[in-house]
Parts: structure tokens; sequence; C-alpha cells
């Protein structure tokens, strides 16, 4: 059995580069969100495409619920609550941020102001971190993480940061902060319906499913 998944996966390696490049495009997820998924996606696409019908849409959605059961693991993650709390300093929910044209929002934020952002958050979310320890230093060294450009609003204004529509659009989908079901116009289904695979090891448990059909189609 192993043997003649190599030899099925060898003699149709070369398509699914095709489906890699489709996957960017129709995934739920996106960005860095979407790299761990992205082979067993395209995979699951061209299985679909032979044979195995709806193989593909269980596992997009299914990387849709592992997302939104992510935020909640990482709601202590201080890079997270800080794209957040850029959010929340110039006045946008982070789920309306993707609808924000790159040049509505332009606004100069001290660290200061980022900080007790970041506290807010990590207070309103109830998240897994130590608020005592959440100091400008510390908020100033993760903002340069993030690349944003540094500047000083006049003399008399302590160093802060350039924030912008494109900024935020980039963070919060680098970090997978936004509802993949709520934000994608490629899925409109929930993640309720998943079902479980077909019960069984290997080739034999997905026969049921139609992969005995990809197997009769290519010569392995």
């Amino acid at each position: 059995m192993i043997d003649d998944l190599w030899s099925l996966a060898l003699a149709n390696l070369t398509h699914l580069a095709a489906y890699d490049d489709r996957v960017a495009t129709e995934a739920a997820l996106s960005g860095r969100t979407l790299e761990p998924w992205r082979a067993t996606l395209a995979v699951a696409m061209w299985l679909d495409d032979n044979g195995v019908t709806g193989l593909w849409r269980r596992l997009d959605k299914l990387s849709q619920k592992y997302q939104l059961e992510r935020e909640d693991f990482d709601s202590g993650d201080l890079t997270a609550l800080t794209v957040r709390a850029l959010c929340k300093c110039v006045g946008v929910d982070v789920l309306d941020v993707l609808d924000v044209l790159p040049g509505d929002i332009d606004r100069f934020v001290t660290t200061k102001e980022i900080t007790d952002a970041v506290r807010e958050v990590a207070e309103e979310t109830e998240a897994d971190t130590n608020l005592e320890k959440l100091n400008t230093r510390r908020i100033g060294w993760v903002l340069k993480k993030l690349r944003l450009r540094a500047e000083r609003g006049s003399r008399n204004t302590k160093r802060g940061w350039l924030i912008t529509g494109s900024d935020l659009k980039t963070l919060i989908t680098r970090y997978g902060l936004y509802t993949p079901e709520k934000t994608s116009t490629t899925s409109t289904t929930s993640t309720e319906d998943i079902k479980e695979f077909p019960e069984g090891k290997g080739l034999t448990g997905f026969e049921s499913a139609g992969l005995g059909t990809v197997r009769e189609k290519f010569v392995i």
C-alpha cells in the first residue's frame, strides 16, 4: 500500500503546482495562517477533482475551525495583543480593518498609548499574560519587530509610531487575527458541519470516499 501511494504521488506530482496556486486564491485562510495547511489543501483539492468529492471543502472548513480555536490558545501572545491594541488606538475593530482602504488610516501613536491599549485588550480578552510586565520598553521591542515606522510627533512629543491602514491589514492577515468564516469570500458555510473522515487505515479507509476511483484512474 505504501509503495502504491508513493507511486501515485510521484506520477502526479507535476499536477500539484497548479493546485497550490489555486489554494492561495480559493482557501479561506491566507498569509501565515495558510502556510501550514497549504500542501495538505493542495492535495485535497487534487483528490477532490479526481473522485474524492467533498474532501477539499471539508479540509478547508477544518482549517478555519482550527484557526478559530487557535485564537483562544494564543490570546496571551504579546504580538497578537499588540496588533489588536494598534487597531484599538486608531478606533477600528480588527474585522473592520479588512474593509479599510490603505489611505483611510494614517495616525501617529506614542508607545505609551499603545502600551496602555495592550493592557486594556489583555484585560478585555482575559489574556494569559502578566499585566505588570507590559511596559513601554517591552511593547516598543514588539513594535520594532513588526517593522512599523518610528517617528516623533513634535519636539515635545515622546517617540511613537506611524500607523497606516495598509500596515494594519498586513499585520492582521499575517497573524490570523480575524474570523475566517466572517471575512472570507471563498466560503459560505459554517464549520459546524465538518464530518469525520472515513474509518479504517490507509487507502482502504478512503475507498468509500472515492479514493478507489483515483487509484483506478491513474497508472501506479
